[in-house]
């Protein structure tokens, strides 16, 4: 660990502060007051070092009574624990008494993922897709405390829910309605990623960190030529139909209607990650699927996608090349960031217009759609 340069330190009157400058200043970062010791250990960390070097430094210096040499190096650890999260202090060091970071393998749709986590935690929605290999496609490591800085970059796409930078050699995704996520640096190779989170591990982290996650999978997945659509799925005849739609079109209604019309299995609810492969359109396990608990990890041949509106009579109806790869491309969950993402997504569009029927679906929430769905795809 070493101290971040975009701080200073200068004293006011008898009191002490570490006060941002440039980028630190424009994040809005505060200056924090910090006491003798901290001085001391503001400028020994001029040189980069590990905690416990620094740790003994500070007893050495200060020379404790024996029965206090714990409290003290308690006093350290915490202090530089929050620099650590206010950026202060840049580090890819890891609590007293660990060696490393722990490892945890998982394999979604053939990615193999290494999670590096500094608490021995598995994510419950991780655990079917646990798996053991030396080599990761991606990196991803888990850190409690906020980024160093964060780089200058090219807003890319902003809305309610994400900002999305594009630096220099990475993106840059921050999440507006998350309350521990804070950042997620994806390198662009989307072989590496760092997730920044606040803690504690608690139910919130766990569902927010599923959807850090999310995009370096996805961008790694899609140099993989496998895609992502939001949509719910049934089992028809051994292929899965899938009812595709933005949040709240009624995808899920759509599919629930079908699986009691026909008795018919509902195989997920929420996205399909696609590919196709030996001439055939599957639909791969993640564990952003919305799964029924048995069809964790099984791998489904795509018979058809219906494309949804809402109507007030039931129509479903062909569509040419050019509006259904586009249809397709515009319910997209994978990330379309740079011309080179959307067009690697094109292609792969394209090539599941041209191996499945896909069709626009314009449903009421009726028993009647489902037969109309039927009527049509049989």
């Amino acid at each position: 660990m070493r101290r971040n340069d975009l701080f200073i330190l200068k004293k006011i009157d008898d009191d002490i502060f570490l006060i941002p400058t440039g980028q630190a200043a424009s994040d809005m970062r505060k200056p924090l007051m910090i006491n003798e010791r901290g001085e001391f250990i503001w400028k020994t960390l001029a040189t980069d070092m590990k905690r416990e070097h620094l740790i003994r430094l500070v007893l050495e210096h200060y020379m404790p009574e024996r029965d206090r040499a714990e409290a003290v190096s308690q006093d350290v650890f915490a202090f530089t624990s929050k620099l650590m999260a206010l950026g202060m202090i840049i580090s890819d060091d890891v609590p007293v008494g660990k060696d490393a970071f722990i490892n945890t393998d998982i394999v979604i749709s053939g990615v193999k993922l290494r999670i590096k986590t500094e608490e021995d935690i598995l994510f419950e929605k991780l655990v079917p897709f646990k798996g053991e290999f030396e080599t990761p496609d991606i990196i991803v490591r888990f850190r409690i405390g906020l980024p160093s800085y964060t780089e200058n970059g090219n807003v890319i796409l902003r809305n309610k829910d994400v900002t999305v930078l594009d630096a220099e050699n990475e993106y840059i995704v921050i999440h507006t309605g998350t309350e521990r996520i804070k950042e997620i640096h994806i390198d662009k190779s989307g072989k590496e990623a760092n997730i920044f989170s606040m803690p504690p591990y608690d139910d919130t982290l766990k569902e927010e960190f599923m959807l850090a996650l999310k995009a370096p999978f996805l961008i790694n997945a899609l140099n993989n030529g496998m895609f992502m659509l939001p949509s719910s799925a049934v089992l028809d005849s051994e292929k899965l139909v899938l009812f595709a739609a933005p949040p709240g079109t009624g995808k899920s209604t759509q599919a629930e209607i079908w699986a009691r019309s026909f008795n018919a299995p509902k195989i997920n609810d929420g996205f399909n990650l696609l590919k196709v492969s030996d001439g055939e359109v599957v639909s791969y396990a993640t564990p952003w699927n919305g799964m029924e608990e048995e069809n964790v990890t099984n791998i489904y041949k795509v018979k058809s996608v219906m494309c949804l509106r809402r109507n007030t009579f039931d129509k479903v109806e062909p569509m040419d090349k050019p509006t259904g790869v586009l249809s397709l491309l515009s319910l997209s969950a994978t990330p379309l960031w740079t011309g080179d993402m959307t067009s690697k997504a094109l292609e792969i569009c394209e090539h599941i217009y041209e191996t499945v029927d896909v069709k626009r679906f314009f449903c009421t929430p009726t028993p009647d759609s489902a037969q109309c769905a039927k009527l049509s795809i049989d």
